[in-house]
């Protein structure tokens, strides 16, 4: 039943199924997608196949409609202002995610989860398809997706595979990572293979086929094309903390100067510095080396290095830290195009990209997290309170980028609601112009 279910869907090209989920405009564009993009749309058909269509195998019928459901909703409002842009932005947007959770049946298991993001009022902002350039820039585009659907296999011993689309975080999401600031978020089509084998050892491999980015699949950078390998593998094993090697080859047909290679390491722990654990020491010592690789045109290299050190005591942390990502002779920097890149060189989005003379970021982080544990101020709970300070200087040429200064908290109303208010302010100097965002943000998980 399911292997004829699957013969018919490749057949016809799943065109019924585009045109009601994506709308006839799409379907030409979507058949052409290679294999993975075809394989998630058939296991999006099949986790939404009637029941009776099962009626034969109980087992898989359990599986198929005996799982979690999850709902999360995000609203948000964001203001901006840049001082070559003649008019200020306000974007009102909510980002509905529902999806699905499969209990495992047979070592199979799978998650599909589809996204709306909405505009709510005006939408006078630039979202970078709206075409409204006098106001400043706001990327959340509206539209509807399939943002994630995959299926996993765990039915070797300490091996999973895993095929579909996928939120996939690696590491502190440097290199790899959500996006998730940003409504859309990014997903990547992939098919991974992760093994456990080797004592304190994690072996992850991936080939990465598309990327749907956080501009949304409306625009014509939406989604890229890709054949990249991903190499992840972390040890657990020293006492000083967890050691990463990594290598990323990303190979981008629809964006060639951003395809390169990146080989590195890192070293992230916490040390104790007292018997009752309240005081303690964090480090993180991160290098690596990144060079041109597939259809980019620019022969380079560049490194990249990220050094931080931080005093903690009980629920706050302080931290300073310097993040080079270097530059080749100032024709080309080191790129990040999967990295969740709003939380790093800045709240104000403005150093998203590199610029050829690379980055020089000296910051200064500060968090505090309320405890149970803290009398009077048991009431408060789980708020986080965070600011930095960022001075940005060329890695070539010599040149000052700017400072930057940001606020964040995040306040949890109860077990499933919480909200957010984000402040950053950008200041120019031989770089960009003045960047002021302002966010308030209330959303919900269940």
């Amino acid at each position: 039943m399911l292997s004829q279910l699957v013969d018919y869907l490749v057949s016809i090209q799943y065109q019924p199924y585009l045109i009601l989920m994506k709308g006839p405009s799409n379907l030409i564009k979507e058949v052409k997608k290679k294999f993975f993009r075809k394989i998630i749309y058939i296991v999006s058909l099949l986790m939404i196949i009637p029941s009776n269509s099962f009626a034969n195998d109980d087992g898989l019928k359990d599986t198929i409609f005996g799982g979690i459901p999850y709902l999360e909703m995000r609203y948000r409002l964001e203001y901006a202002e840049k001082s070559d842009i003649p008019k200020d932005a306000y974007a009102s947007t909510l980002r509905t995610r529902i999806g699905y959770k499969t209990p495992t049946w047979n070592d199979l298991s799978g998650v599909f989860e589809l996204q709306n993001v909405a505009e709510l009022g005006n939408d006078i902002y630039n979202n970078s398809i709206n075409g409204k350039t006098r106001y400043a820039p706001v990327t959340d585009v509206s539209g509807t997706r399939i943002n994630q659907i995959f299926a996993t296999y765990a039915g070797i011993k300490d091996t999973n595979f895993r095929i579909g689309r996928e939120a996939l975080i690696l590491d502190n999401q440097r290199w790899i990572g959500i996006a998730d600031w940003r409504q859309e978020g990014q997903t990547i089509d992939l098919a991974s293979i992760t093994n456990t084998t080797i004592p304190d050892t994690s072996f992850y491999y991936a080939y990465l086929d598309g990327i749907n980015r956080v501009t949304g699949e409306r625009a014509a950078s939406g989604s890229w094309e890709s054949k990249s390998h991903v190499v992840n593998i972390h040890n657990n094993s020293l006492s000083i903390g967890t050691l990463t090697s990594y290598g990323y080859l990303l190979d981008f047909k629809d964006s060639p100067l951003t395809s390169s290679k990146t080989f590195g390491m890192s070293l992230v722990g916490k040390q104790d510095l007292s018997n009752n654990k309240i005081w303690n020491f964090g480090y993180r010592i991160e290098v690596a080396h990144q060079s041109d690789y597939a259809q980019n045109t620019v022969n380079y290299n560049a490194s990249y290095y990220h050094l931080v050190a931080g005093i903690g005591y009980s629920g706050w942390q302080n931290s300073l830290a310097l993040e080079v990502l270097g530059s080749d002779n100032g024709q080309i920097g080191v790129s990040t195009p999967l990295s969740s890149v709003h939380g790093f060189n800045g709240w104000s989005d403005v150093l998203v990209n590199t610029p050829k003379q690379g980055i020089r970021d000296l910051y200064f982080e500060s968090t505090y997290t309320f405890n149970q544990d803290e009398g009077i101020f048991k009431s408060l709970e789980g708020i986080l309170l965070s600011a930095q300070y960022h001075h940005f200087d060329a890695d070539y040429g010599g040149g000052h980028l700017g400072n930057e200064i940001d606020f964040h908290t995040n306040i949890p109303l109860n077990k499933h609601l919480y909200m957010q208010i984000k402040y950053a302010n950008y200041q120019a100097d031989d770089f960009s112009y003045d960047v002021q965002r302002a966010v308030f943000g209330v959303g919900m998980k269940y």
